[in-house]
């Protein structure tokens, strides 16, 4: 099985007993607010979620993982590899933390971790992710992570009764920064 290690975190593979803490998490609206998660979220929802992503990974589409606390076993978050495109070696990650966890430097660990395995083992050339504006805390994440805005999609996305603008980040395999230790 995979996992990809941090300093705090690691990631695995979601599995179907990561229902009900996913749920615990997803069913909170703040969650939902700039994401796809359906607001109300239910329990189903996470059954349902958990055989997309069955059906996902076979197809080689995508590969979600879980953000775990290296001391506590705990699932914080998830974090996934979408549009997976071999051909053009690229893809685009999107991810969500538990609210209490928020703040904590959680979530830049686990882009760090699937940007690394993105161009160290998938040999991909490029990363992208998306943010509604106005997250701004998803824009700063990504920039500290060595993202570039590279554009803005206007009224990209109607959600919750109103258009969201999309920001576009991308970072290439040559700005990112390997340590000496990796390359």
């Amino acid at each position: 099985m995979l996992k990809l290690e941090g300093k705090r975190i690691y990631l695995r593979p979601v599995r179907r007993s990561d229902a009900e803490q996913i749920y615990r998490y997803a069913r909170h609206r703040e969650i939902s607010r700039f994401t796809y998660v359906p607001y109300p979220y239910r329990l189903e929802d996470s059954y349902a979620f958990l055989k997309s992503l069955r059906r996902w990974r076979r197809k080689g589409t995508s590969e979600v993982f879980g953000m775990v606390d290296k001391g506590s076993d705990q699932l914080l978050g998830l974090i996934g590899m979408h549009r997976i495109d071999r051909v053009n070696k690229r893809v685009e990650i999107g991810y969500w933390l538990g609210k209490e966890h928020w703040g904590k430097g959680i979530t830049s660990e686990a882009v760090r971790l699937v940007v690394r395995y993105a161009f160290k083992e998938m040999k991909l050339q490029k990363v992208v992710a998306r943010v509604w504006h106005p997250n701004i805390a998803s824009a700063i994440l990504l920039k500290k992570c060595g993202f570039k805005l590279e554009g803005c999609l206007r009224r990209q996305t109607f959600r919750n009764n109103r258009w969201y603008d999309e920001f576009m980040f991308g970072i290439l395999k040559r700005e990112y920064k390997f340590s000496d230790r990796e390359q």
